[in-house]
């Protein structure tokens, strides 16, 4: 699994948290940093450790549901959408709730954060190796500041194109 792979997988897993915590944020009357902080760790450490719990559970259940697995998958989406329906229809209006305790905020990491725990059963079922995904990941910005620091070269001339005319019409 690439890099790019990786990411974008974070990148939609992390869409849920990023609404809550926008939404928690508008239910302060005056944002603090430390509001900011106190989301920031609560999603940021749940949705890190929920992809490898999901590796360890789907590693260790993947020859017990590998041949009704697709009925697993279609009986808890079904279970989601039939409860988003239902709350749909109850017409109860919710009040903001600007409360940041451990009481308030655990759920919302555990909630925001379930996707994460059934991506990391698929990479088990797609037999990824979570350690060097993880760490591949969590070097990516490095290597790309490395790679942004070096100038660009034309691959197929080997020249800076920026410096020479002809090479600024190299297309390869």
């Amino acid at each position: 699994m690439s890099i790019f792979d990786l990411f974008l997988i974070a990148l939609g897993l992390s869409m849920d948290a990023f609404a809550v915590s926008v939404c928690k944020g508008l239910s302060v009357q005056s944002m603090r940093p430390r509001h900011a902080l106190v989301c920031g760790v609560w999603f940021g450490v749940f949705q890190a450790l929920m992809p490898l719990c999901g590796y360890l559970l789907g590693a260790g259940f993947a020859g017990l549901i590998g041949s009704f697995s697709h009925w697993v998958a279609f009986i808890l989406l079904a279970f989601i959408g039939v409860n988003m329906l239902r709350e749909s229809f109850g017409g109860e209006e919710e009040t903001p709730d600007p409360d940041f305790s451990p009481r308030a905020m655990l759920p919302l990491a555990v909630a925001t954060s379930i996707d994460a725990l059934a991506a990391g059963v698929s990479f088990a079922a797609m037999q990824v190796q979570i350690l060097p995904a993880v760490a591949r990941s969590a070097s990516s910005p490095a290597a790309s500041r490395r790679r942004a620091s070096r100038p660009a070269m034309c691959s197929a001339c080997a020249t800076k194109p920026w410096r020479s005319a002809p090479a600024a019409r190299c297309w390869s």
